[in-house]
């Protein structure tokens, strides 16, 4: 396989209404982004989403800092999992919503 950018062309299916890059929970996790880490994402998800692969370990912590509300604090087995098996994340958090 080459270095060379692959190019895909297809039918967009979906994609946020305009007004999402101003309302909502994403602009609000990504302005406390930009305050705690400088990512400045300017209303663009694609690179709001390759910060959150580039910098995987920061996203998850500040995701389970912003989001978690049900039980007050973050499980364990979510920062762990998030941490050192980003892949693995939903198979642990299915795991821990059956537990409940």
């Amino acid at each position: 396989m080459n270095d060379a950018a692959v190019s895909v062309t297809g039918k967009l299916l979906w994609s946020p209404d305009p007004s999402a890059r101003t309302t909502g929970q994403v602009p609000d996790f990504a302005g406390f982004v930009k305050d705690q880490a400088g990512m400045d994402w300017g209303g663009d998800f694609q690179a709001l989403w390759q910060w959150s692969v580039d910098q995987s370990v920061e996203f998850w912590d500040m995701f389970w800092d912003t989001f978690w509300t049900c039980f007050g604090h973050v499980p364990d087995i979510f920062r762990t999992c998030s941490r050192h098996v980003p892949d693995m994340f939903w198979t642990c958090f299915r795991y821990v919503l059956d537990m409940f």
